[in-house]
């Protein structure tokens, strides 16, 4: 459904352009939700921002979506502070019962959980990856399933950049090409801002700092190696084929990269090769 000025997602799927008066609902309900409940407090276990959190988390906006713009990132979707619960050392994998560490995000509420870890740099770093799963490209649909809020239909997310679910939201693809993409702009992230003065304190401590997901970034670094040596007519250099990656996932054009990696790897590769069941 288009026409309606949704400041959080790109699109909403489900309705057809007729019924204009009911995705106007829907659009009113996404955004309600996500400005009530993704910034409703997490009792027991969120804690207080202080000076210095909201410092950084504002610099790991600005930075991301300077980065974004870079990438051809048209809408802007700014997550308001409430929206990022602060949460102490392990309290995600308490919060998600051993499910997630360090940080997580829920698409629907346009919200972050953050472990405060002791390093500035990796709480940036861990923010960073968080923030850019819900600002890349999303859309949301309507499933005429179970009864719910409006009409008898349920909300869903549809898509995440890469990740898809399935239109009976009972299937997720591309997860971990997502997760690729995201840690590969993580570090990219961590190289550009290790000497700013905001982090200088830091620069004392020998401390090792975790950039998530390295298989995933590693089976796609293989991938676009192969597809660059089988398609080497078609572009200039590698990081040619590294950017379709990365324009998928923020602007949400998957199209062209889909095609080129049934091309390579054979029809029907890209949901076979990263396919899960949502539990």
């Amino acid at each position: 459904m288009e026409g309606f000025n949704n400041p959080y997602i790109d699109k909403l799927i489900g309705i057809s352009n007729e019924q204009k008066e009911l995705a106007q609902k829907w659009h009113e309900y996404i955004i309600t939700n996500i400005e009530t409940m993704g910034g409703k407090k997490i009792e027991g276990f969120e804690i207080e921002k202080t000076e210095k959190d909201v410092a950084l988390i504002e610099f790991t906006q600005m930075a991301l979506n300077r980065i974004l713009e870079q990438y051809k990132r048209t809408k802007q979707i700014n997550i308001p502070l409430v929206n990022i619960h602060v949460l102490p050392p392990e309290g995600t994998e308490r919060y998600t019962n051993g499910r997630l560490l360090y940080g997580a995000h829920s698409s629907l509420q346009q919200s972050v959980l953050i472990d405060r870890d002791v390093s500035d740099i990796q709480f940036s770093l861990a923010l960073f990856h968080e923030l850019l799963h819900i600002k890349s490209y999303t859309a949301f649909q309507i499933i005429s399933e179970n009864k719910d809020n409006q009409s008898g239909q349920q909300l869903k997310p549809y898509r995440n950049g890469f990740r898809i679910v399935s239109r009976d939201g009972k299937r997720v693809y591309l997860q971990s090409i997502e997760e690729a993409v995201i840690s590969y702009l993580t570090a990219s992230f961590y190289e550009s801002i290790k000497d700013e003065l905001l982090f200088r304190d830091e620069k004392l401590n020998n401390r090792g700092i975790i950039i998530s997901r390295s298989y995933e970034v590693s089976m796609m670094n293989d991938a676009i190696d192969i597809i660059y040596e089988n398609n080497k007519g078609t572009f200039l250099n590698r990081q040619e084929v590294l950017k379709l990656f990365i324009d998928a996932q923020i602007n949400g054009n998957l199209l062209k990269l889909g095609k080129l990696i049934e091309q390579t790897f054979g029809s029907g590769t890209l949901k076979k090769i990263d396919a899960s069941t949502i539990s």
